[in-house]
């Protein structure tokens, strides 16, 4: 008897679990354990322009290797300039102002000084630090990316760069490029 009642409780629940996916108009997102992803749109990410210094010596030009991470940027939709040179970097930011640069942190500093006018958002990329090297490095780059060991989550922090750079341009009484 206890079995047919224990049956008959997880065939109930298990067919209130899968009426969620039957509902309309919407009523689906308010499913538990069913979260909402905000994600940009690739015309979206088109209007960020984006440049990626890493020399070939830098820890990021690993990291950018290891994770694939060009590839998946192009495929989410942006169109990433990678400069591996200092030649490459000045030919690319000659007489034009990017939304977002991603930076290692060695080369931050004077990357910053370089870069005229200053980007919207300037991203370093540490690798492996001490708590008070990571704060120090925050207080100097306010986006810092520790570590990425997921390409997804490099691509999160560019998005996240790049929509506070379109409510830049929206603030700023531009458009978007």
């Amino acid at each position: 008897m206890k079995t047919r009642v224990l049956l008959a409780a997880l065939l109930m629940w298990m067919t209130a679990g899968a009426t969620g996916d039957l509902l309309a108009c919407g009523t689906k997102f308010l499913v538990p354990g069913r979260g909402i992803r905000f994600q940009r749109t690739a015309s979206e990410r088109q209007a960020s322009t984006l440049l990626i210094y890493a020399p070939p010596a830098s820890a990021l030009s690993a990291t950018l290797a290891r994770l694939r991470i060009e590839p998946l940027m192009r495929k989410a939709g942006y169109r990433p300039v990678v400069a591996t040179t200092r030649d490459e970097l000045t030919r690319s930011t000659a007489g034009k102002t990017w939304d977002i640069v991603v930076v290692d942190i060695g080369d931050g500093a004077a990357l910053k000084r370089q870069l005229t006018p200053e980007p919207l958002h300037l991203i370093a990329v540490a690798q492996k630090g001490t708590n008070i090297q990571m704060a120090l490095a925050r207080a100097e780059f306010p986006l810092l990316m520790q570590s990425p060991s997921r390409a997804q989550d490099f691509l999160d922090v560019i998005d996240n760069a790049g929509v506070c750079a379109v409510e830049d341009h929206a603030r700023a009484g531009g458009k978007t490029r």
